[in-house]
């Protein structure tokens, strides 16, 4: 029998004292102690239901599969399987090129645009710099104005050819959006609403929504497990365009680019791909951070999501309860092998519109990081001040407190004898920025 309403089904159906590991209740409260985590809600999903496990409290309330979270970069996966969807109906292919849809822009920026799909902006390896805008700009009727996004894009030369080069930013979910607006004819809030959300038994969003950081989208984790079940189930399901094979074939458009943790197999549609069948992403956002994991060869998901002061320990949280399922959280970072620079060639300013920040050289000869990161006028700007720590030549991490930014930073120039022209940092090059 397909379910219409997942979403409310699963909060209807969860127990807390049917967890498919009956000692994660256990352990979920030893762990939080040990890293001194205030609040924590553990989802699995399979065949048969949806468990959860909750620790502590969110604002004096226990938490709950009901509590509304902030999903932040989750929001590219649902984007990324809306976008599919529409596409499996015909009214946009993944082939499409993006030059077809630039109006009122110049010839220049249309050049730009030159060769770059519409899977190119959702797999984050269009090759565009980041537009930078604090956030999505839009036009007096509440769309997205794809014009200045793409102005913006291509105001500096593209950073690699189309399909090259993995940049992770929110560029490519704005420009998709857009353009599937255009197609469709309604806002992006509305395609969400009619074309995913009220199959999932999700409430309406109402508003205009951030397709890259979810701005306006709020949603649970008892949500969220209605959509990794679509993925994981999808048969479960009455969607127009959907079909089991065709959510698999979504995962298996993956590119596989330098610059992920080593366990990671690359990046498809949304979703990175890890080994032995899951795909996954993460949120950090101010105020709580979620990761999210399906497999759906196994029929399996999972989300951890973490509240607090101390919400930025969720990686050894998740490491400590599921090492043994997910040898993601036993690795580490790990740098590409393009060109370094020396030290006297990275002092600069770098950024983009949601992040900028300087290299200086101390007294000592150490590089020192300043760092502060933008967003829209309801969120506090983050700064970053701190020595960096040598690894190698071009390759440098933040102090073990600041890790969970940056896992590293590596200081790349087209050719040695050049200037650090971008900072990599594991999943997107900043440019270096002009005066």
């Amino acid at each position: 029998m397909r379910r219409q309403h997942a979403a409310s089904a699963l909060r209807e159906s969860v127990n807390p004292n049917e967890f498919v590991e009956g000692s994660i209740q256990a352990r979920l409260g030893d762990v939080c102690s040990f890293l001194r985590i205030s609040g924590a809600l553990v989802v699995e999903t399979d065949s048969n239901g949806c468990y959860f496990a909750a620790h502590g409290t969110r604002d004096g309330a226990d938490v709950l599969v009901s509590t509304p979270i902030s999903i932040a970069c989750i929001t590219k996966p649902i984007t990324a399987t809306l976008v599919y969807l529409i596409s499996r109906t015909g009214e946009v292919s993944l082939d499409s090129s993006v030059a077809e849809y630039a109006v009122g822009v110049t010839e220049a920026v249309r050049e730009q645009l030159s060769g770059i799909r519409m899977h190119h902006l959702l797999c984050h390896t269009h090759g565009l710099e980041e537009a930078r805008f604090n956030a999505v700009p839009r036009l007096e009727s509440g769309r997205i104005d794809l014009a200045a996004v793409l102005r913006s894009a291509c105001a500096e030369a593209r950073i690699a050819p189309p399909g090259s080069l993995f940049s992770y930013s929110d560029t490519g979910y704005w420009i998709a959006a857009a353009i599937v607006e255009e197609v469709c004819g309604r806002s992006f809030a509305d395609l969400l609403n009619h074309r995913l959300l009220q199959h999932l038994g999700i409430a309406a969003v109402t508003g205009s929504v951030c397709p890259a950081q979810g701005y306006g989208l709020h949603l649970s984790t008892g949500d969220l497990a209605a959509f990794l079940t679509l993925h994981t189930q999808p048969e479960a399901f009455d969607i127009p365009g959907l079909e089991r094979q065709s959510l698999f074939s979504m995962y298996e458009m993956r590119i596989g680019l330098p610059g992920w943790r080593p366990c990671t197999e690359g990046i498809a549609m949304g979703w990175k791909n890890l080994f032995q069948g899951w795909i996954g992403h993460n949120g950090f956002s101010d105020e709580c951070d979620v990761i999210v994991r399906a497999n759906p060869q196994a029929k399996r998901g999972l989300i951890i999501a973490v509240w607090g002061d101390q919400r930025h320990n969720i990686i050894p949280l998740a490491a400590r309860l599921y090492a043994g399922l997910l040898p993601e959280f036993r690795s580490t970072a790990k740098a590409t092998k393009s060109p370094a620079c020396d030290p006297e060639q990275i002092v600069g300013t770098y950024g983009n519109g949601s992040l900028t920040f300087s290299v200086t050289s101390t007294e000592r000869g150490e590089l020192k990081l300043a760092a502060r990161r933008q967003g829209p006028a309801a969120v506090a700007d983050v700064v970053i001040e701190c020595e960096l720590v040598k690894v190698r030549e071009g390759l440098y991490r933040l102090p073990t407190e600041l890790a969970s930014r940056f896992s590293f930073l590596q200081f790349l120039s087209p050719a040695p004898e050049l200037v650090a022209a971008h900072v990599w940092d594991g999943r997107r090059l900043w440019p270096r920025l002009v005066a």
